[in-house]
């Protein structure tokens, strides 16, 4: 199956014809996996939901509370990171994610804008001064993403606004970033819903907000309607539109 190379093995021409078959055996477990759980009517058990960190730790456990009261006897298990996880390979049921676009094997539903803007602390700004244009904003220290947020619609927003500008600090989580504005350190972009609700930070008045962003809810078309799938789907969705003001940012 392979040829070995001076540092590496290099598969074969049988190899690949071997390959082929794995995925095609590989894609088929999968459909078998996704259809036997489609077939599943209880609304008792358990389901995997995946979100970033942005929504899984500032927004999702409020909402877990108010979902369990409403079914009991659904246990989630919930992974917060900013990697996509596959729907198709049933490494979630779920996926509440922030994005522009979705792309993929999925059904989603665009539950609400979520909106990016600038932020500092007081402390900063009194002693840095508050910009009012973007030569002001260029001269400060930034902090803006990397990694996994690289994916986000606000990156443009935010390398338009520094006129391709690197910021000085860059992050691949939002909790993380949200932590270094705190310390004074910087201006930072954030989440306006993380952000507008913390009492040290204050938002950079010359900026409007972008709301290129969206929070879709998806899941594989072929469990969509598994009844605990459908009744965390369906819940998540409401609770999200309801506090849709709050995630553009005007609440």
């Amino acid at each position: 199956m392979f040829d070995r190379a001076e540092r590496d093995y290099i598969l074969t021409l049988e190899g690949h014809k071997l390959l082929g078959l794995a995925e095609t055996l590989e894609s088929d477990f999968y459909a078998f996996e996704r259809e036997a759980f489609a077939t599943d009517v209880s609304e008792t058990g358990t389901i995997r939901v995946t979100a970033p960190d942005s929504l899984g730790i500032n927004y999702l456990p409020k909402l877990l509370n108010e979902f369990r009261k409403v079914h009991p006897s659904i246990q989630v298990e919930l992974s917060v990171r900013n990697q996509f996880l596959s729907l198709s390979k049933r490494e979630a049921d779920i996926a509440i994610r922030p994005a522009k676009q979705l792309e993929g094997d999925m059904v989603a539903r665009k539950a609400a804008t979520m909106a990016f803007g600038l932020y500092a602390t007081s402390e900063y700004l009194e002693a840095n001064g508050e910009p009012l244009n973007e030569r002001e904003l260029i001269q400060r220290t930034i902090c803006g993403f990397d990694g996994a947020l690289s994916n986000i619609g606000a990156k443009s927003w935010l390398n338009k606004l520094l006129q391709k500008t690197t910021p000085q600090y860059r992050f691949d989580n939002t909790t993380a970033l949200l932590a270094a504005i705190r310390t004074s350190c910087c201006i930072g972009v954030c989440p306006c819903f993380m952000a507008d609700a913390d009492n040290k930070l204050r938002r950079i008045g010359f900026v409007e907000p972008d709301q290129s962003t969206n929070i879709w809810v998806a899941t594989h078309p072929e469990i969509r309607n598994t009844a605990r799938v459908r009744a965390f789907a369906d819940f998540a969705y409401e609770q999200i539109r309801r506090d849709r003001n709050m995630f553009a940012g005007i609440a």
